[in-house]
């Protein structure tokens, strides 16, 4: 909802950055539930 957010306001890009370890599993994540409701 809040990446929608900046979509809806006119933003084309939006940054999503992970500060943490275990990069690849927040990748695969952010592939399998967050991108399918803003692509």
């Amino acid at each position: 909802e809040q990446i929608r957010s900046f979509v809806d306001a006119g933003f084309d890009h939006v940054y999503i950055h992970h500060i943490g370890p275990h990069q690849a599993e927040f990748i695969e994540f952010y592939r399998k539930e967050v991108l399918p409701h803003v692509a």
